[in-house]
């Protein structure tokens, strides 16, 4: 899921890209993607080709507009499409201090915005939202001038919780 703020942030990318090749495992706890929603005879889903994608991605980058999400370079890179990097806001390195490990989506949301997320299996409009939220409230810490504060202080509930969202009572 690709998520672009040109004017109004909201999610509003969703193709699945059928591939040729048989899939023996859909890994959907990962990719929410289950079988049959790539095949164009029997999915609910919005098909389309890695060419359409890539034309309408293109097509945004070329129009200015800011990109965000989580994880990004790997969309990116599976479209083979370079977006210039003022255009991306990637919360997985807006919320990172210098040479430390990258976060997970999911204890982000559970620290920042007390939100759980990935229950059962993934979904990508629900990463792109809540993508955004962090992304808002990023912009919140950098308006009071405590991003360093915030950041010291995530990685320190991180490590205690060895880098996963505490088990709900």
């Amino acid at each position: 899921m690709i998520t672009t703020s040109c004017r109004v942030p909201v999610p509003f990318v969703d193709d699945y890209i059928p591939c040729e090749e048989d899939i023996f495992d859909h890994v959907t706890e990962y990719t929410g993607i289950y079988p049959g929603d790539l095949d164009p005879t029997a999915s609910t889903k919005y098909l389309t080709s890695m060419k359409t994608t890539y034309k309408r991605i293109r097509y945004l980058v070329d129009a200015g507009c800011i990109f965000v999400g989580h994880g990004l370079k790997n969309d990116f890179d599976m479209l083979n499409i370079v977006v210039p990097v003022e255009q991306v806001v990637d919360t997985v390195h807006l919320f990172q201090l210098p040479n430390r490990r990258l976060l997970s989506l999911k204890f982000l949301a559970w620290y920042f915005l007390d939100k759980i997320i990935h229950v059962g299996t993934h979904d990508p409009t629900e990463d792109a939202t809540t993508a955004l939220e962090l992304f808002q409230r990023y912009r919140e810490f950098e308006a009071l001038n405590n991003i360093p504060e915030v950041l010291c202080q995530l990685y320190k509930e991180a490590q205690a919780n060895q880098w996963r969202v505490p088990r709900q009572l």
